[in-house]
């Protein structure tokens, strides 16, 4: 006993001061603690203060968007430039407008009050007030006409000016007032520069003042306050009544807020007489220059703090006193545990043999031993990890690899490629990868992946010499030692293979695959350039369609020589769409496609953006030089061309823009008949679930002919009411197939087709397939 006495006592001494000392630090760290906890709570009022002006700075954004959105349509709607411009108007007509105005009122939750005011009368059309129209000499808002000299002299943005109007009740005008921003947007068409017409919007302020006073709690509303100042620091918009003419609230800070270079940020004060510190927060909103200001009172920020610090105070002692006695107590009985750990710590080490009876902290060292053995699994996942990473490293390497580096890599990472025979590339990539990202989480992506890479390896399993390289995105590459002698055998096998990897991951994942294989390669040193030449081979998707398997062999193999058609084919194209001649326009576009298909990928896009060009230039003609409105967004379409996966996408997206073009050819040809056919339309588009929608029904509902309005929308359109609405029905089938797995036939139930063997019929002869091809080549459903 004596023996062993010495080393007992050491340990003792030391566990003793290292528990002191763990107890002191406990006892420093909560102090940090309650310190941190001051900057942590100014830290998350400052947070909040920021997403709740941010939530305001949001709501006014759009606000002051949608208002705008609303401006330039009544500006540019063809009744509301009849009222400003027209120099007579009938009162019904009158009646009529302001009834349209109200209803653009009434379907906004923004809009107080719309005016529309024409010039050549001198006369004001007011959604308010019981004179619906009312010269301007006599006009309720005369404060509208001063507004609207001052726009002409100052600018002409469309930005929203503060100020009151007088209130309406019920349709009859109050003695008192209500607070509005108003939007004027106007057109000046004479040599003095005067107003000729215009549109004023008069938005209703309370918005704002509402969601501020949600966002603000009860709690907050006594401690904080929320408020909006415009461009020159007045105060336009606040939580508290009355605070617009608190000027010692504005002059302690606002200017201090205006003039900073940055759009948001946050500061101390004080406000009050009392000397109460308050702190500032704000935001800007870039579209309307206006700023968010938020002022919280540090009473309010601190008042939990001071619980906490006490509370602080009386765990830190108590924490003292108890570690204290704890660490006396427990480490008199500490020693002799440490002599087994210790043992065992010797024994994983393979040092000399340590002896003792087992103790308290047996289990402890079981669980070294546990994480010994997780230790080696996960060094084994870490090496498969590297490997991947060496892979991945070497085909996206942008330059010349080294043929001793790289066989040297392949041997300390146990790659399964030899490098001393020949080699083949393949290239996987994921159809319809952006709906996929859409639909699943990282992690149910990762999962996906990995069971594609899984099957991959089991389906190609024969081949003993085979990697598979996730590029942790829509693509994967398989690199194999081909056993095949022959390559055109090997291309027979592999293709055959990876047509059941595609009917596998169909099938159980409901994922399409498309592949590009490379042939047999020899010198390793070009796997990089090779990998890069798949991806561009893997681009002819384009052209041959989601599940293909395609080869360097379906390239084209000679120079493209149809530039000079293809141009012809643009002005005929351009000829039949100025004429109206829509079925005449289709016929010539699949022309152009099939003559683009000969091409490379390069040549198709480049053929197709040009034509894009020829159409934005002519529709730009047609425009300046008449009453036609296309509203056609070509930068928009340009980008949905380009990223289209397939032709037959392409085909779809111009077949609606020819549409679009010819519908405004029609407005150009025929003034008010467009009228009749956008009514048309737009009934049929709201409508095309109703499988009773017919010619009868929409004639009765527009009061019209049905024989004559047959006739005006087949002029226009160049089909009849019952093959657009068809048209129409097929559209959204195909839209349905994308983003839903219903049967085919609960797909037509749902748009409203009831004579379904029909519309198989009706299909086929439109798209070319019967819908269940459609959908099994396409759209990757079964």
């Amino acid at each position: 006993m004596k023996r062993w006495s010495l080393p007992r006592s050491y340990f003792a001494r030391m566990l003793l001061s290292l528990s002191i000392v763990f107890v002191l630090i406990i006892s420093m760290i909560s102090i940090a603690i309650y310190y941190s906890v001051d900057k942590v709570m100014s830290q998350t009022v400052e947070n909040m203060s920021q997403k709740t002006l941010s939530q305001v700075s949001y709501s006014a954004d759009y606000m002051h968007d949608s208002v705008r959105n609303t401006a330039y349509t009544l500006f540019n709607n063809a009744n509301v430039i009849q009222y400003m411009y027209q120099k007579q108007i009938d009162y019904v007509d009158i009646l009529q407008g302001v009834s349209q105005l109200r209803t653009w009122a009434d379907t906004n939750s923004f809009i107080y009050s719309i005016y529309v005011y024409n010039k050549k009368m001198d006369m004001y059309m007011s959604t308010v007030g019981m004179d619906v129209a009312i010269t301007n000499d006599q006009f309720f808002d005369q404060e509208i006409s001063e507004l609207m000299r001052q726009q002409v002299v100052e600018n002409r943005r469309l930005m929203p000016i503060p100020r009151s109007t007088k209130l309406s009740l019920n349709g009859v005008l109050q003695n008192d007032e209500v607070d509005v921003f108003t939007y004027i947007i106007y057109d000046l068409q004479s040599a003095d520069h005067e107003v000729q017409g215009a549109v004023v919007l008069n938005i209703k302020a309370e918005y704002l003042k509402n969601i501020i006073r949600s966002l603000l709690s009860k709690d907050q509303t006594d401690h904080s306050h929320l408020f909006i100042v415009d461009e020159q620091g007045e105060i336009i918009v606040s939580s508290d009544e009355g605070i617009e003419e608190n000027t010692k609230f504005q002059n302690d800070f606002i200017d201090k807020v205006r003039l900073s270079d940055s759009n948001s940020g946050n500061f101390k004060t004080q406000l009050y007489k009392d000397g109460k510190e308050m702190m500032v927060t704000y935001v800007t909103s870039d579209p309307l220059g206006w700023k968010f200001i938020e002022v919280v009172s540090f009473e309010q920020i601190y008042a939990p703090l001071y619980k906490i610090k006490w509370i602080t105070i009386m765990v830190c002692s108590s924490v003292l006193v108890v570690g204290l006695l704890s660490a006396f107590l427990v480490s008199r009985q500490v020693a002799s545990p440490i002599r087994q750990l210790v043992g065992r710590v010797t024994h994983l080490t393979k040092t000399k043999e340590q002896t003792g009876n087992q103790g308290e902290l047996a289990f402890l060292s079981e669980s070294f031993a546990a994480t010994f053995q997780r230790n080696k699994y996960l060094d084994s996942e870490v090496k498969q990890h590297r490997k991947s990473e060496v892979l991945r490293n070497y085909l996206t390497y942008n330059g010349e690899l080294s043929f001793h580096s790289l066989s040297s890599s392949f041997l300390d990472n146990q790659i399964r490629i030899d490098t001393e025979r020949c080699y083949s590339v393949i290239l996987l990539q994921i159809d319809h990868y952006d709906k996929l990202n859409q639909t699943f989480s990282r992690n149910d992506q990762s999962l996906l992946r990995y069971a594609i890479q899984n099957v991959s390896g089991e389906i190609l399993g024969h081949y003993e010499r085979l990697e598979i390289v996730d590029l942790e995105g829509e693509h994967m590459v398989i690199l194999v030692n081909p056993e095949e002698i022959s390559e055109e055998r090997y291309l027979v096998n592999m293709k055959e293979l990876l047509k059941q990897l595609q009917c596998w991951s169909e099938l159980h994942l409901k994922i399409s695959l498309t592949f590009a294989i490379g042939g047999y390669q020899k010198d390793i040193t070009e796997v990089n350039n090779e990998y890069f030449d798949l991806q561009h081979l893997i681009k002819y998707r384009f052209i041959y369609g989601y599940q293909s398997v395609i080869h360097k062999s379906m390239l084209p193999v000679s120079e493209f020589q149809h530039e000079a058609t293809i141009v012809a084919l643009e002005e005929k194209i351009l000829a039949e769409l100025t004429r109206g001649s829509f079925n005449e326009v289709i016929q010539s576009f699949d022309e152009m496609l099939l003559l683009l298909k000969s091409g490379t990928y390069k040549q198709i896009i480049s053929a197709l953006t040009h034509f894009i060009y020829v159409l934005n230039n002519r529709t730009m003609t047609l425009q300046n030089n008449s009453v036609a409105k296309f509203d056609i967004d070509y930068e928009y379409f340009t980008k949905e061309i380009t990223e289209a996966d397939t032709l037959d996408e392409v085909k779809i997206r111009f077949v609606l823009l020819f549409k679009k073009i010819v519908a405004g050819v029609a407005l150009k040809n025929e003034g008010r008949g467009q009228l009749i056919i956008d009514n048309v339309v737009r009934i049929i588009e709201e409508r095309y679930r109703d499988p009773n929608l017919s010619l009868n029904v929409i004639a009765e509902e527009i009061k019209m002919s049905k024989v004559y309005l047959g006739k005006v929308f087949r002029d226009a359109m160049g089909q009849s009411v019952s093959d657009y609405i068809n048209e129409v029905r097929i559209q959204q089938v195909i839209k349905e197939m994308q983003h839903s797995d219903l049967p085919v036939a609960g797909i037509m139930d749902k748009v409203g087709i009831e004579n379904k063997s029909y519309f198989y019929t009706m299909f086929k002869k439109k798209i070319g397939v019967s819908v269940s091809d459609y959908r099994k080549r396409h759209l990757n459903k079964k």
